[in-house]
């Protein structure tokens, strides 16, 4: 016995196209998601890594500021001589090369051996010693 049931059917096929699209569509939406959480997640590691950088050049930053510091505290004071002065900056322009340049630390350098220098020159007598340099 062959039933013939056109409208039951064609409800069938209709429901099997619908089904069709959904299954299309959701694949589409999750193919879409998951390049967009892969996206997501190259740019977490690249802001990761600039979060490293950022964290090590305020580490340098602070590092730098604790010897200018020092060293200003130690003018003030009157403690500050040229040696320890050249070490500092000496130490400075190895340790941080690239903020050295970067930041033009040489500037900060003259500020604080200018003076060092003036008042080495205001204490030398050229034509009293023999062959003396400028004193220390």
């Amino acid at each position: 016995a062959n039933f013939e049931l056109p409208e039951l059917v064609h409800n069938l096929n209709l429901l099997v196209d619908l089904c069709e699209q959904d299954i299309i569509q959701s694949d589409r939406k999750l193919i879409y998601h998951k390049d967009r959480v892969s996206v997501l997640e190259s740019e977490g590691e690249k802001l990761s890594a600039l979060v490293e950088r950022e964290k090590e050049q305020i580490d340098s930053l602070e590092q730098i500021i604790a010897v200018i510091d020092r060293l200003e505290q130690k003018f003030v004071d009157g403690t500050l001589d040229m040696e320890l002065a050249l070490k500092a900056f000496r130490k400075l322009k190895e340790e941080f090369k690239k903020e050295f340049r970067e930041f033009e630390l040489q500037y900060v350098a003259s500020t604080i051996v200018v003076p060092l220098v003036k008042s080495s020159l205001t204490e030398w007598v050229p034509l009293a010693g023999k062959n003396e340099s400028i004193p220390h």
